[in-house]
């Protein structure tokens, strides 16, 4: 836009120096010239902020397309969200959904659900209580129905197996329920501790 501010400004200082200086009926022709130039150029310089003014607006209504979705995505944990649905639910085409997801997250809207999917999974494996947890029962309960596919997702996602995040969380309940009992008593006697 600067560009064409200073031409517009140039011709306007040209166009006040060809006015002063003479009055007479041949430099109407080139007041008529350099008239039309100031339009085109001022036309330019128009055409620039709306164009700026509409790329921000976009992404601003983007950034709300998106906004709509994760909220409909954050109600629905657990459910099968088709893009379709989604699009519907907020109120766009699939292609404004997708494009708004492109512009917000660089990701399509698909690949955006299965790595939230994957997120909220390895969230449940990691607080996993004990023996109940499995990571069939995490995967079945997060959207995943092709274990296969999912272990295959979660370890390029996360680098490591889904299984070796468990045992990892089991590992650690059962240490944080050992540690609580050094030291402690037990029929009032105080436990030695094990070096």
């Amino acid at each position: 836009m600067g560009r064409s501010v200073v031409r517009l400004r140039g011709q306007l200082l040209e166009l006040k120096a060809i006015t002063e200086a003479q009055t007479d009926a041949s430099i109407r022709v080139d007041l008529s010239t350099a008239s039309e130039q100031v339009c085109l150029i001022l036309g330019e310089c128009l055409q620039t902020a709306v164009t700026s003014y509409n790329r921000s607006t976009a992404f601003r209504s983007r950034s709300e397309i998106v906004r709509r979705a994760e909220h409909f995505v954050r109600e629905h944990i657990g459910e099968p969200i088709s893009i379709a649905r989604l699009s519907t639910v907020v109120g766009v085409s699939e292609r404004s959904l997708r494009n708004a997801f492109y512009d917000v997250y660089t990701t399509s809207p698909k690949r955006y659900l299965k790595i939230r999917q994957l997120h909220r999974a390895r969230h449940a494996l990691r607080a996993a209580d004990g023996g109940l947890a499995t990571v069939t029962t995490v995967a079945t309960l997060h959207g995943f129905f092709e274990l296969g596919r999912f272990a295959g997702d979660y370890k390029a996602l996360f680098g490591e197996t889904p299984s070796q995040t468990l045992q990892k969380a089991k590992a650690r309940m059962a240490t944080a329920a050992v540690a609580p009992c050094r030291g402690s008593s037990f029929n009032g006697a105080p436990l030695p501790e094990m070096r």
